[in-house]
C-alpha cells in the first residue's frame, strides 16, 4: 500500500469518526422541522458514492485499476496538507456548530444560528472541507 493510500485511510477514518462523534449530541433535541424531500436524498446519495463509496471500492478492490495513473510524487505529497486542511476545517465546523449540526435540513428545539468562531470568517466552513478533501484526492 502506498502512503497516498495511507493518507487516503487516514483522512477517511477520521472524517468518520468526527462525524459519528458530533452526531451523538444532536440526537437529545426533538426535530421540530425537517425537510427531506427526494432531491436531497439523490444529491445526499450521490455525495456519498463519489466522495466515499468509490474511494473505497478503488482502494479495496482491483475493480478500477483501469483508471489507475501514476501521479508525480510531488503532485502526490501535495494532497497531505490538503488531506489534513480538510479534517481540520470539518472538526472546526462540527465543533463550533455542536448540538446544531445535523446531516440534513433540520431545526431542532434550542436550534440557534452559529455565526463566531469559524462561521464568522466561512459561511459554509463544512462545504470547505469537503472540497480540500476532493482536492487531496485528486492530488
Amino acid at each position: 500500500m502506498t502512503h497516498f493510500e495511507w493518507t487516503f485511510l487516514a483522512e477517511f477514518t477520521a472524517l468518520m469518526v468526527l462525524r459519528f462523534w458530533f452526531a451523538r449530541p444532536m440526537r437529545a433535541k426533538r426535530v421540530v422541522r425537517r425537510q427531506l424531500d427526494v432531491t436531497e436524498r439523490t444529491l445526499l446519495s450521490a455525495t456519498f458514492a463519489g466522495m466515499m463509496f468509490m474511494p473505497l471500492i478503488y482502494f479495496c478492490t482491483s475493480w478500477l485499476d483501469f483508471a489507475d495513473y501514476r501521479p508525480l510524487v510531488w503532485l502526490g505529497w501535495a494532497g497531505v496538507p490538503c488531506a489534513v486542511l480538510a479534517v481540520l476545517m470539518f472538526w472546526r465546523s462540527h465543533a463550533d456548530l455542536g448540538a446544531n449540526w445535523s446531516p440534513t435540513l433540520e431545526i431542532r428545539e434550542q436550534h440557534s444560528l452559529v455565526d463566531s468562531e469559524v462561521y464568522r470568517y466561512v459561511r459554509h466552513p463544512m462545504y470547505v472541507s469537503i472540497w480540500l478533501w476532493v482536492i487531496s484526492q485528486l492530488l
